[in-house]
């Protein structure tokens, strides 16, 4: 059963973007992050087992503070080499999440976590989820970590560790898996319990990954008549990230839901919503048979119709992705 109207509440809002993701990687939106932003949040850690208000006694945290998707995933994305040996890098961001910087130099020590790997790939088949099929543990010979040990510095919050892939030996079809762990820090910190780990899908580029400046108008029952029962006008800017040589995973709408967008040779367009969300999407508009998803490769433009249905009638959603780079 729906859990919800459809109708675009911050209650409803708030509902879909945390409580749709995956419990496995207990991804919610850093309480820490809010805290420092705000002042007025508690930090909860589930190893430290402190709630803090107004920052008094808050514990040093080191973590990682990238948002994964809703399906717990980082994604890096590289240029495939000609060869099998030559490398492409990515950064890892590892962070220190106080309300205050430390005075000296923060040592964070990590280490390569295939049994996360395994777990997640495991619990995925588990979930009978189609678009997580494939799943696999990267080769640790066609990559490299120069260093497994970071340091933030005195008086900052932030830094990255290198991790370099021999592209050559990737095809757009694998989906590949890493994972990193803190495992140790210096005094003066403790590390976080729920953001400790992350998990990275690593695969090479296809023709239309990118960032796009998504347009998105969001029709409503509730909002009036069609056409003008406009609930959401809005640009969003959205990553697509590849998952296979004519797919691409962003969001969904204007929630955190994972999605995937295919395209055909044909310029025509498959779209899938994950089974995290819980109305049944469909193509098209209801009300205007002229409306079908395509895409445009003259100009890398992405057009989207689909809609779901719900109390009191469908919602329509027109979703219009403008290549930015």
């Amino acid at each position: 059963m729906p859990r919800s109207s459809g109708m675009l509440t911050k209650p409803e809002i708030l509902i879909l973007k945390y409580e749709k993701m995956k419990t496995y990687y207990k991804i919610l939106l850093s309480l820490t992050a809010f805290a420092m932003l705000f002042l007025s949040s508690c930090l909860n850690d589930s190893d430290v087992g402190i709630e803090t208000p107004d920052f008094k006694g808050t514990p040093y945290l080191v973590d990682f503070n990238e948002m994964p998707n809703s399906e717990g995933l980082l994604f890096r994305s590289m240029i495939q080499k000609l060869n099998n040996t030559d490398t492409e890098p990515f950064m890892v961001r590892v962070n220190l999440s106080s309300p205050n910087t430390l005075s000296k130099d923060l040592t964070v020590t990590l280490a390569l976590d295939e049994q996360f790997v395994n777990d997640y790939i495991a619990d995925a088949l588990n979930d009978g989820d189609p678009n997580t099929n494939g799943f696999e543990l990267i080769d640790p010979s066609i990559y490299n970590v120069p260093s497994y040990t970071v340091t933030i510095p005195a008086g900052q919050r932030e830094a990255e560790f290198t991790v370099n892939v021999a592209t050559g030996n990737i095809t757009l079809q694998d989906s590949l898996l890493v994972a990193f762990s803190i495992v140790d820090v210096s005094d003066g910190a403790e590390i976080s319990g729920n953001f400790g780990t992350a998990l990275i899908k690593i695969g090479v580029k296809n023709f239309f990954e990118g960032d796009y400046d998504a347009h998105v108008i969001y029709r409503h029952p509730s909002s009036g008549t069609y056409p003008d029962n406009i609930n959401v006008d809005r640009v969003y800017r959205k990553k697509l990230s590849t998952t296979s040589a004519n797919t691409c995973q962003t969001s969904f709408a204007v929630w955190s839901n994972a999605c995937w967008i295919t395209i055909n040779p044909d310029n025509s367009i498959e779209y899938i919503v994950s089974p995290t969300w819980a109305y049944d999407v469909l193509p098209g508009d209801p009300y205007d048979a002229s409306k079908v998803s395509s895409y445009d490769p003259a100009t890398k433009t992405i057009y989207l119709y689909y809609h779901y249905f719900g109390s009191g009638g469908p919602r329509i959603f027109d979703e219009t992705f403008t290549f930015v780079q």
